[in-house]
């Protein structure tokens, strides 16, 4: 089912359709070949992302992940 859905997302044709799927990509973390717009694994994994994304947003304020990003810096010595 999941191969289904994932390969409605890599052929569908709306106007929007490329920028979903560069976006998805783009968080994904994953490196394309240039001649390559998408592959099935970096669009699941930039869904993953996404959704775990959207969970924390659900769950924290903006504040407060930007307070989380200075005391993870903190903890590492470095500016994120």
């Amino acid at each position: 089912m999941l191969h289904c859905l994932f390969g409605r997302l890599s052929v569908r044709k709306r106007k929007n359709a490329p920028a979903v799927r560069k976006f998805l990509v783009q968080l994904s973390g994953r490196l394309i070949e240039k001649n390559k717009e998408f592959t099935t694994p970096a669009l699941l994994s930039g869904l993953w992302v996404f959704m775990k994304m959207m969970n924390v947003l659900k769950i924290y304020d903006v504040e407060s992940l930007f307070a989380f990003k200075e005391q993870i810096g903190d903890m590492m010595g470095m500016e994120l």
